[in-house]
């Protein structure tokens, strides 16, 4: 991948308990390297390995054609679920993903995932419990943490939720946000506030 060398250097130093080194994260403050920790984590179980790396992502992805299977059965039908499954399957982007240093082997399969628990809070009697949807925030943070701009995504999520649940449903919408609202922002805060807790951090930031 473009990153792949820059992403591997800094999980391994992750790896060996040196960190993000400080050049790489006075470069880039905007990022939260949720992939690269999990880069790190790999190579601190089984060493500096590229193709254990590459068979846990080929697994991820293999799942995530799963998810999205049983997602199109719920939307559409069993026919359309089959379709779309082989489709991703043979992709050409997603076995590039699977082996390839980047952040597109974990973030398809979480994003998937992200889906899939979306539709079955919406579905669950009424409205799904809070630590459901607490849990749908979980996953969104670690999406977040993978690739920042899902961010965005879970802003329209916060007007799409109240929209999608149905009057009447004794949770109604300002459990479901705030949990999962609650969610994402417990799994990212410990990442995203040593960029922001210095007058120094917040400067980088800047433009």
């Amino acid at each position: 991948g473009g990153d792949g060398a820059a992403y591997d250097s800094v999980a391994w130093s992750i790896a060996n308990g040196n960190g993000v080194p400080v050049a790489f994260r006075n470069g880039y403050p905007l990022l939260l390297l949720g992939y690269v920790r999990f880069v790190g984590a790999v190579y601190a179980l089984v060493g500096h390995s590229y193709f254990v790396l590459g068979v846990i992502q080929s697994v991820l992805g293999a799942l995530a054609c799963l998810v999205l299977f049983r997602i199109a059965k719920v939307l559409f039908d069993g026919t359309v679920a089959r379709v779309a499954a082989t489709f991703a399957a043979v992709s050409f982007s997603l076995i590039f993903a699977a082996v390839a240093i980047g952040h597109q082997a974990v973030d398809v399969v979480l994003t998937a995932f992200l889906v899939w628990l979306l539709i079955r809070a919406i579905a669950a009697s009424g409205g799904g419990s809070v630590l459901r949807w607490t849990g749908v925030g979980i996953v969104l943070g670690c999406t977040i943490l993978v690739r920042e701009t899902t961010a965005f995504f879970g802003a329209f999520l916060l007007a799409w939720v109240p929209l999608s649940l149905r009057r009447g449903r004794s949770l109604g919408a300002t459990l479901p946000i705030a949990a999962m609202t609650l969610g994402a922002v417990m799994v990212v805060t410990p990442f995203a506030l040593p960029t922001v807790s210095s007058a120094e951090g917040r400067l980088r930031l800047q433009p």
